[in-house]
């Protein structure tokens, strides 16, 4: 039913201002390494959804400093956040494949999923703290 919340934390290069990407992804066709995009011959391209917005300093305490922000996904598609940052001009640091900073790891951390119980209704938020971007 769509009814997830799903959050992801992921690390750029620059400040980012909230927004929401709109935009269909699709794979690149002839790309070597294959890749995802929003732009040019794209291979079956299906609709996605992504809202961003800068982290807190509350969310990113004790984390490595830098520009963090969160991804909320509305759709599920194949390197869909990376996609979409790239679409802004942000790549993820560590995200070689899409021209993210260079970083000896991928800056993306599956945060937060929120959803109903199946059976009570209650709303449950389950969190994976962000261990390994710890100083």
């Amino acid at each position: 039913g769509r009814d997830l919340e799903k959050l992801y934390l992921a690390r750029i290069s620059a400040p980012l201002e909230a927004c929401t990407v709109d935009a269909p992804i699709g794979r690149i066709r002839g790309a070597d390494p294959g890749r995802f995009g929003t732009r040019g011959d794209l291979i079956e391209p299906r609709s996605a959804r992504t809202d961003f917005r800068p982290a807190t300093p509350e969310e990113t305490a004790g984390l490595v400093p830098g520009h963090w922000i969160v991804a909320r996904i509305h759709t599920g598609r194949t390197h869909q956040i990376r996609v979409h940052l790239v679409h802004l001009g942000h790549a993820i640091v560590g995200d070689a494949l899409y021209g993210g900073a260079p970083s000896d790891r991928l800056w993306l951390h599956a945060w937060r999923l929120g959803l109903k119980h199946p059976v009570t209704g209650e709303d449950l938020r389950l969190e994976a703290p962000p261990e390994r971007f710890r100083p």
